[in-house]
């Protein structure tokens, strides 16, 4: 363990014998909650791009994408360190409250430093209409940044179904009020004010799981958390940014609104995979991280193996979705945005790419490498700084996606390797070719499908299907980590039956 670790204090409670069982558990209530955030997200989108002219929507893009790139900078420096010091604090509770504290004052600075540059911001973009959309986006920053602080702590707690029923509600009334506010004609200060307003109910219900006490003091050593958290900062800015600069560079480099909400479009359904992954790499970084600090490297090891393992099989569906992605931006955002369909097939498969370093990253931070992660993925903004500039020139739209697609592989070729030359966790290579020869098959199946408008829902589920049966039969479920015996005890988790013994 390192000096800043130790610095914080451990607890020394033993790890619990069902610990593996706890994270399936939990693992399964954050599915079912997150799996609610793709399926709202659609309708809202929807909504939006039929309700709002293509500079409306660029708009609500450009703040939306403004605002959560600073409640991203918020949630890594207190975040993901967060579920460290709770887990290894004697005293969690003031820890967690103290931290908390120190997070909330610097989400409102954050804030007001939103209010103060928004004119300035709009001047830069030459967005005109923008600076009022920025400062009303602005009141989301300390909502959004302290309850998904407290979504940590729980996470750091164990408490996984309150995570779970948290992030469902949110998912759920964010939709329903954003799509009302539109349709009543309140436009896009309407949909950002629903965005508001569902950030506070999401930091109330935060503040009633966690029961944190609000004021008073603890010993937190603030030297030694500063040391365990800017690495993680450093490196989960740098992740926050890369996703979001190509979307920054088309725009400051000559696009117009227009063309912006097009590629904003693309950007937000394709990067939907990497959200969903940010829940299960906190459950994935507390557990391993458990087990590291009890002693037991060997379970530590497993776990991370059997997390990476779960991120590769996520390759066949991002290539069903890339080869069907004219039909699915029809679908989700109308006709008007087809022309997005091939950027948007690009950063899917890119998408996926950044899932692939995101669980690298945490799982380096659950064995205490925390400097080599930020080694690793610090330099990804500079590179595309230069890159975009040289390709977006020439190649527009194509380009800043190229850009990404290239960086972002890259990066998981070179974080892969150092994983396992770190920790000697690595996916099995039968797991990896099993997933790329499913992923080239499905993309150009996919490909040919027919025009089919809202039958997609059923194909590309149907197709999804067929390719796990098909990982079934090449005996994928059967290898060290995902058993069959470990897929069904999931129906005894749920009836709270005692499961057998997952290998």
């Amino acid at each position: 363990m390192s000096s800043a670790a130790k610095g914080l204090g451990t607890s020394q409670s033993p790890l619990p014998h069902n610990s593996g069982r706890h994270l399936l558990d939990g693992t399964l209530w954050v599915i079912l909650a997150d799996a609610l955030f793709p399926v709202t997200a659609v309708v809202t989108a929807g909504v939006l791009t039929r309700k709002l002219s293509p500079d409306e929507y660029g708009r609500l893009n450009l703040s939306v994408t403004l605002a959560g790139w600073s409640v991203s900078i918020l949630l890594a420096l207190f975040g993901r360190a967060m579920v460290l010091v709770v887990r290894r604090a004697t005293d969690w509770q003031g820890a967690a409250a103290t931290i908390f504290r120190r997070q909330l004052a610097a989400a409102m600075a954050v804030f007001v430093g939103m209010l103060l540059s928004a004119d300035l911001i709009a001047d830069v973009w030459q967005v005109s209409g923008l600076a009022t959309e920025l400062r009303l986006m602005a009141f989301e920053i300390p909502f959004a940044s302290s309850s998904l602080v407290l979504r940590q702590i729980l996470v750091a707690r164990g408490r996984f179904r309150q995570r779970a029923f948290g992030g469902a509600v949110r998912w759920l009334v964010r939709m329903c009020l954003v799509v009302l506010a539109v349709e009543l004609g309140f436009g896009v200060r309407g949909a950002i004010v629903g965005l508001v307003l569902t950030s506070a109910l999401d930091l109330g219900l935060g503040c009633l799981f966690t029961a944190i006490p609000l004021w008073g003091t603890s010993r937190v050593g603030w030297r030694e958390f500063t040391a365990l958290a800017m690495p993680m900062f450093l490196t989960a800015i740098s992740l926050r940014t890369f996703e979001r600069i190509d979307l920054f560079a088309l725009q400051m480099l000559g696009a117009d609104a227009a063309q912006t909400a097009l590629y904003g479009a693309a950007q937000n359904l394709a990067l939907t995979p990497v959200w969903l992954s940010q829940s299960m790499l906190s459950l994935s970084l507390s557990s391993v991280a458990q087990l590291v600090i009890a002693g037991d490297l060997s379970g530590g090891r497993k776990l991370a193996r059997q997390t990476a393992r779960s991120s590769v099989l996520l390759f066949p569906l991002a290539a069903l979705i890339a080869g069907s992605a004219p039909q699915v931006i029809s679908l989700v955002y109308g006709a008007r945005y087809v022309a997005a369909s091939p950027v948007f097939a690009l950063l899917i498969v890119a998408a996926v790419g950044l899932v692939q370093v995101s669980v690298a990253a945490a799982l380096l931070s659950s064995f205490d490498h925390l400097g080599w992660q930020a080694v690793l993925i610090v330099p990804l903004v500079p590179l595309a700084i230069v890159v975009h500039a040289m390709a977006i020139p020439h190649l527009g739209a194509m380009g800043a996606a190229l850009t990404t697609l290239g960086l972002t592989w890259s990066c998981v070729l070179v974080s892969g390797c150092t994983l396992y030359g770190l920790t000697g966790v690595s996916v099995p290579v039968a797991t990896l070719l099993r997933s790329v020869v499913l992923s080239v098959g499905g993309y150009f199946l996919a490909q040919h499908l027919p025009p089919s408008g809202a039958w997609i829902l059923l194909q590309l589920p149907a197709l999804a299907v067929f390719s796990a049966v098909i990982l079934i039969v090449l005996g994928e479920f059967h290898s060290d980590g995902l058993t069959v015996s470990s897929v069904l005890n999931i129906a005894g988790i749920l009836f709270k039956r005692k499961p057998k013994n997952l290998r």
